[in-house]
């Protein structure tokens, strides 16, 4: 799975409910951001997120970025472990759209889960991380909006 955020209690019993059997999960998290600083403002207004919003705005250094990723990486690999699934993961690069599409490729996998926030620019052009995904690779990709259930076309 791809995930910008560290998954949730939601999606992870969303993630086990799903699958019968033994799973076989890799969790990436990109180290940076991709998104635009004005696509990032415009999904913080559209969420109404005043606290982000500011910080989008203030702009976070890439070693903040980083260390949010990696936080965001082992509590995800923790949230899993405590309900029984094994997983590893890793950091991907700034474009984390080459660095998926390899692993999902050398590993052989039956499908990609694309876990983000709501993202209005980026979803409505059809520009996002999973559709951009659809295209390099022949396993279903699902667009999840992390902490619901909700489904991205």
């Amino acid at each position: 799975m791809l995930t910008e955020n560290a998954l949730t209690e939601h999606d992870v019993t969303r993630i086990a409910e799903w699958h019968d059997g033994e799973l076989r999960l890799h969790v990436l998290v990109p180290e940076t951001s991709d998104q635009s600083r004005v696509d990032q403002v415009v999904d913080d207004v559209a969420r109404v997120d005043i606290d982000e919003l500011r910080r989008d705005l203030a702009g976070a250094t890439p070693d903040d970025q980083g260390m949010a990723a990696e936080r965001a990486l082992q509590e995800s690999l923790e949230l899993l472990a405590a309900q029984g699934l094994t997983a590893r993961g890793g950091l991907t690069p700034r474009d984390p759209i080459a660095a998926t599409a390899a692993y999902v490729t050398s590993e052989d996998a039956d499908e990609l889960w694309v876990i983000t926030e709501p993202h209005l620019v980026s979803d409505l052009m059809r520009r996002g991380w999973a559709n951009k995904l659809r295209h390099v690779l022949t396993v279903p990709v699902l667009h999840v909006i992390g902490g619901t259930d909700e489904v991205m076309n």
